[in-house]
């Protein structure tokens, strides 16, 4: 036993430094960074090798599992959560702290640490509860005080929502060939359901609770529909069909995938930044001004000045002419002048005099305009012109005197 477990721990250090599943690009960052998997994994530890049994070596304390443990004919709330966090000995507590790691730092990265966690300890309670419910019903009278520990039901419930969040992910384990994770889950599913037929049938077979298995597998595949998460799967299998045809050359391909998924996720201002980039490139000038467009008012209302700017930037680099909205084109510059992209934003307020002259709109644009000449760009000259131009086109206007003084108090500075 010891020497199996130590090739689990090997085993473990090597996924610890190359993760073999999924196959996909992970995002980085302090916010994706795996805190419940990790911090899941210390805790089972300490709680493991603090509880040694002082005869036995490796092997748990019998006076934890009896504590911790859930046992059939006592069952009480407390234990229904911390029989997940006790192991019987190392080979245990390494199968299943390896298989937790594999597959809960990706999907604690998909769901959030705090969904992840209350998804885990869920399942562990659940799984529990089942498992007694089921033993009871089927063995009333055999071994009442056996207690029933380990993660295996917390970590089924997360195999269930891995299966359904990453269906197509291809899974590769120790050289065996690559295979989508739903084929991968669904074999060792119908082992366990084999197995827990078989422990059912012939009570004392071993001593696995499959019964728990299954029931935290079962509530994993059920829970994934309310956190929507083959949602998220369908828009990252959909951005990497598109990504590939863009590889492929084929334009056509890929901007229908962006069309899909923008149509799934309408307030994606990135698909629609990405899919205009994409009609440009098939020479569609007029679709590309409407997903620009869709993309500057998606960014604009959730109050994202960078991406205003680099959208808005694109937009006049690839466009015969950028025409927007008044709305939307005021708050286009006033976002572009919060990035500090003072070019994007004279130009927003020129195409807002050009676009909608005579207008109030265009009074107030020009106004910010020679403002803007004159504290940013420090073009006092081309300042000062347009605030004549201003008082040519608006000699009536209610910032007529207050243009008036910035021209005296500018020129007089020279």
């Amino acid at each position: 036993m010891l020497f199996l477990a130590l090739l689990l721990l090997i085993a473990l250090v090597v996924l610890l430094f190359t993760p073999i599943l999924p196959l996909r690009r992970r995002r980085a960052g302090v916010a994706n960074f795996p805190f419940v998997t990790l911090g899941l994994l210390a805790i089972n530890s300490v709680i493991f090798f603090g509880n040694l049994s002082p005869t036995e070596g490796l092997v748990i304390s019998e006076k934890v599992v009896q504590s911790w443990g859930l046992m059939r004919g006592h069952l009480q709330f407390l234990p229904l959560i911390s029989y997940a966090f006790v192991h019987s000995d190392l080979f245990h507590l390494l199968g299943n702290m390896i298989t937790l790691y594999v597959i809960g730092v990706h999907l604690e990265e998909a769901l959030g640490n705090v969904a992840y966690l209350v998804a885990y300890l869920a399942g562990a309670l659940v799984a529990g509860l089942a498992h007694v419910l089921i033993t009871n019903a089927f063995f009333p009278v055999a071994a009442p005080e056996e207690s029933l520990i380990g993660a295996s039901g917390a970590i089924f419930a997360v195999l269930g929502l891995f299966a359904i969040r990453f269906w197509r992910t291809r899974v590769r384990l120790f050289g065996i060939p690559a295979v989508p994770a739903a084929i991968a889950v669904s074999i060792v599913m119908v082992l366990q359901i084999f197995l827990a037929i078989r422990s059912l049938v012939t009570p004392g077979a071993d001593q696995v609770a499959y019964t728990a298995h299954l029931a935290g597998f079962f509530f994993g595949l059920g829970i994934a529909f309310p956190l929507r998460v083959l949602e998220q799967s369908a828009r990252e299998y959909g951005i990497e069909d598109a990504e590939a045809a863009l590889a492929q050359g084929d334009l056509p391909t890929a901007a229908r995938y962006y069309r899909e998924l923008l149509v799934r996720t309408p307030t994606d201002g990135g698909l629609a930044h990405t899919l205009a980039l994409v009609q440009i490139r098939l020479g569609d000038q007029e679709a590309a001004h409407r997903y620009f467009t869709e993309a500057l008012d998606i960014f604009s209302k959730q109050g994202n000045a960078a991406a205003v700017a680099r959208v808005y930037s694109d937009a006049q680099r690839n466009l015969l002419r950028v025409s927007l909205p008044v709305r939307l084109l005021q708050r286009v510059a006033s976002a572009c002048e919060n990035a500090q992209q003072y070019e994007l934003t004279r130009q927003a307020l020129a195409n807002l005099c050009r676009d909608f002259p005579h207008t109030q709109d265009a009074e107030l644009g020009m106004l910010k305009l020679g403002k803007l000449h004159l504290q940013k760009l420090r073009q006092r000259d081309n300042a000062l012109a347009i605030f004549a131009e201003f008082l040519r086109l608006y000699p009536t206007s209610e910032w007529a005197n207050h243009v008036r003084g910035m021209i005296t108090e500018n020129q007089n500075a020279s």
